[in-house]
Formats: structure tokens, sequence, C-alpha cells
């Protein structure tokens, strides 16, 4: 079964082209994930890793990870909290591993847009708003901006006031807070 959760990511991907503590000290969002080469690539899963420093984690290891209630923390943002000054733009960097992440901005945290991951660590809950159709896996289901190895990018300057929260919508579980002062 997990293999077919994360195969159908995969084709969203495909068709759309535990939590750090840190607070980040630059503008810089890093993006890190342990995808393992030899487990990802046969379950038809995108695994180009920027870097495999840190080791990596089977395909088997993360989805035990869900399924135990505690997601590998191999996946995540570097910082759950980034502050940046007024006009600076939030970069936005893959700086370990390599699969393919968004950077959506939510409302609130929450459930993303893959329902197999959804059920298991947000039972009961919808998908995300941002989320297009989930049985369809059409293009821009997982909404927001995707990140892949080599895809860096920059969000323009951000609005002062309310924290914006951001997470990847295939891996809800990534999660940071950025404030602009």
């Amino acid at each position: 079964m997990h293999k077919s959760l994360f195969a159908l990511a995969s084709v969203g991907l495909a068709l759309a082209v535990g939590p750090a503590t840190a607070l980040a000290s630059s503008s810089t969002l890093e993006v890190q994930d342990r995808c393992d080469p030899n487990t990802f690539i046969p379950a038809q899963i995108d695994c180009t890793p920027v870097t495999d420093q840190g080791g990596t984690a089977t395909l088997d290891e993360l989805f035990g990870s869900l399924v135990a209630g505690a997601p590998n923390d191999g996946w995540r943002f570097k910082a759950n909290k980034i502050t940046l000054r007024a006009g600076q733009p939030l970069n936005i960097a893959m700086t370990r591993g390599g699969e393919a992440h968004t950077i959506t901005e939510v409302d609130e945290f929450g459930p993303g847009c893959v329902p197999e991951i959804n059920a298991i660590l947000f039972p009961g809950k919808d998908p995300a708003a941002q989320c297009a159709d989930p049985a369809t896996f059409t293009p821009g289901i997982f909404g927001g901006d995707l990140i892949a190895p080599g895809l860096d990018f920059s969000k323009p300057a951000l609005s002062k006031g309310a924290p914006h929260r951001f997470q990847c919508m295939i891996h809800p579980w990534m999660q940071t807070t950025v404030t602009v002062r």
C-alpha cells in the first residue's frame, strides 16, 4: 500500500512539473529530505539527491515513521521559524535530499494534498483548501511553488503583519512560519 501512496504523489509531481527547532539566521528557507534513491526509484518516485549528507532513509522507513505517528524528521524545512526584514525576499533552496516538495502558504497547518498521507496523519480531516481534486492528480494539485533539486528560487517580499505559514502539501509535517518586521 505505501508504495502506491508515494507513486500517486509522484504522478502528481510529474504532471505538475520532526520539525526543526532552529531559528533561521538568513532569508533562506532550506528544504531537506533524506530520500534513498535505491528504494524510491523502484517505487517510481524521483529521488535525485542534491547530497546524501546526514544519511538516507528508505521508502519503508519513511512510511513506517508515518504509521508510527512520528514523521521522519529528515523531511523538513531546516528552520521552523524565519524572520525577514520588510522588503526582503524569502529565498528557497533544496540543500539536502532530492525529492520534490512544495512551498505553499496556508492559513493554518494541517492536511496536505495526498489522501493516503492525510488518512494516516490527519484522520477524518479534509484535504487543504489549496489542493486540486486529489482523486485526479491533475496539474497544480499541490498548490504553491514546487521545488526539486536544482530549482532554487525566491518569493517576492511578503507583507508585514500576520505571520506567513508555509508547508509542503506532499509532506505536510514540513512546516515553517515566516515573520516580516
